[in-house]
């Protein structure tokens, strides 16, 4: 399974500049506590069915995905994250309860004035290289194990049988979801599921719903791409060789309103003058991506709709400040690395998406989860998104809820002697 490349989202639509009045001072908001506002809909939202056109059994098992219009208004409260731990993974895909992949940006790469003028070779040293062979299901298998050897710190008190997160996930499922109101031709279907009071969620792609799917070789290559400039970032050599598998994560805890989330979140690399040992924020970290050169008026549009949307996401989510972008020409060559805040994305973004409707949106659709979920917390609830559609939820028998939590998992969660007494 290989990871998202450096390349623009291809399943995301052209959608035109919304037409709401939530620009300007409002669309710096997103932080502020304030009643979400999605009654003020855009000309162009009567396109879309409402709940009268539609049958009623269909209505209460549908999400509506709307215009970004009408999730205009002052987004809920956006806590920051608090680290709650960290964990690797080898080049075999191999949980590992450490620090061994935590990686440094090689500080010749991080430009001081904002921008840095480099010549990086992304196509030297492929023969060498060692596809990344993860993918959604690894990935939340490692959390679980994390989440098993580190129950006391997420407990809502040491006695309890409840661990203090509404929604538990891998922070690409989040992403996917604050991402939606702008790419509606995305596919994905989510699983979600409740055990000991949190909803557990796992995502999957278009891609990874489809059983020996062939992967594009410019896709692949563009994938590599953005592996080999980490690589670079970190310092190596062209000729070195590149383990795509190997990761570091954090676990982190926030609040989005009165929604408490618990996520892993990939970490691409610490700054060395920053780094502090037991950190409780990201604020030390850097994330890094690979895009190609900007030539054309509509490669602009679409880089300012879809990349900058998609970086400012991961960072809101982690709580990293800064990211490093390396922008290459079609032959994979890097001449030019530009120094990004997240905070400062959205105004360069140029309001072609705005923070508030991906805030709005996103605690929405994690209200209509939790309310379907809860109808049979003992089920696997099943989320579909097809594109230019809305999301339809369905409920999966009895027999797949072990699809989602493992038996090792529900098995030892409060169940350890040993955790019980850590936690007194």
């Amino acid at each position: 399974m290989l990871r998202r490349g450096p390349e623009f989202d291809r399943g995301c639509w052209r959608l035109g500049r919304a037409r709401g009045r939530g620009s300007g001072a409002e669309s710096g908001n997103w932080r502020m506590r304030g009643p979400m506002n999605g009654q003020n809909a855009g000309p162009r939202a009567s396109r879309w069915k409402t709940s009268s056109t539609l049958d009623e059994q269909e209505a209460r098992n549908t999400f509506q995905i709307k215009w970004p219009e009408n999730y205009q208004g002052v987004a809920p409260l956006m806590g920051q994250p608090e680290v709650l731990g960290s964990y690797s993974v080898d080049e075999d895909r191999k949980f590992l309860h450490d620090e061994s992949q935590l990686d440094f940006i090689d500080m010749e790469y991080l430009p001081v004035d904002g921008e840095k003028k480099v010549h990086m070779d992304l196509n030297k040293g492929m023969d060498k290289f060692i596809d990344f062979s993860g993918g959604t299901d690894d990935s939340f298998r490692s959390l679980l194990q994390w989440i098993l050897s580190n129950e006391c710190i997420l407990k809502t008190h040491k006695s309890s049988s409840k661990l203090d997160a509404d929604f538990i996930s891998v922070r690409k499922t989040f992403s996917k979801i604050m991402g939606t109101p702008y790419c509606i031709r995305d596919t994905w279907t989510l699983s979600a599921t409740e055990f000991k009071g949190s909803i557990y969620m796992k995502m999957y792609t278009e891609v990874e719903n489809v059983e020996n799917h062939e992967v594009d070789p410019q896709v692949k290559k563009l994938s590599l791409y953005g592996h080999k400039f980490e690589h670079f970032m970190k310092g190596g050599k062209p000729e070195e060789n590149v383990v795509a598998n190997e990761e570091y994560r954090c676990v982190l805890r926030m609040k989005v309103d009165q929604i408490s989330l618990i996520h892993a979140s990939k970490l691409d690399f610490a700054d060395p003058e920053q780094f502090e040992e037991d950190f409780k924020d990201l604020n030390g970290f850097i994330m890094v991506s690979c895009a190609k050169e900007v030539k054309t008026p509509f490669s602009m549009k679409s880089y300012k709709k879809f990349k900058l949307n998609q970086w400012w996401i991961r960072g809101i989510l982690s709580g990293i400040p800064r990211c490093v972008i390396g922008y290459r020409n079609d032959d994979g060559i890097v001449h030019t690395l530009k120094l990004l805040k997240t905070d400062e994305i959205p105004m360069m973004a140029e309001d072609e998406w705005k923070p508030n409707v991906c805030i709005n949106f996103f605690v929405s659709f994690l209200n209509f989860v939790k309310s379907k979920v809860r109808e049979d917390p003992t089920a696997v609830h099943r989320f579909h998104r097809k594109p230019k559609g809305n999301i339809h939820w369905s409920k999966l028998p009895s027999s797949s809820h072990m699809t989602l939590l493992p038996s090792w998992f529900t098995e030892q969660l409060f169940s350890s002697k040993d955790t019980k007494n850590d936690c007194e």
